[in-house]
């Protein structure tokens, strides 16, 4: 693990450490698989008030997913738990693009992303997620000020 930090003044620190870790991506799957899958998916969109239109909004996108990359094993039959991630999220307000990302194996479970869009006027910010599965997920947020 690296740690890189800045002083007051500009100056830049690193410091190193290996570690050993267990679990991560390729760490062992427990739960219940049914239950995962039934709350995956589900949406948290806020948008900070009070909205400034012309001024940078901050926004919180948060997705429950268990983000598998394929190469989890299962604690029971220690074979490898099926991938299954968000790939895609997909942002717009008032129908114009805001932003996509590609999202992907390498990111955690439930995505978080905090991030900044301008709106111009009162409208709808909308997500559209997808998984690996084809599935989609979506969710929107009347934008008022």
């Amino acid at each position: 693990m690296r740690l890189v930090g800045e002083s007051a003044d500009g100056k830049l620190y690193m410091a190193s450490r290996e570690i050993r870790a267990a679990g991560g991506c390729g760490g062992t799957v427990d739960g219940d698989d049914a239950a995962i899958r039934a709350s995956a998916g589900k949406i948290k969109l806020k948008v900070e008030e009070p909205v400034k239109f012309g001024s940078a909004t901050t926004t919180i996108f948060n997705i429950k997913h268990p983000m598998r990359t394929g190469l989890q094993r299962d604690l029971v039959s220690q074979g490898y738990v099926p991938a299954f991630y968000i790939n895609k999220a997909v942002f717009s307000y008032n129908g114009k693009p805001v932003m996509t990302v590609d999202v992907g194996v390498g990111t955690s479970e439930d995505p978080y992303m905090r991030f900044n869009f301008t709106p111009d006027a009162p409208g709808v910010l909308e997500v559209v997620a997808t998984d690996n599965e084809g599935k989609t997920f979506s969710h929107q947020v009347d934008v008022k000020s």
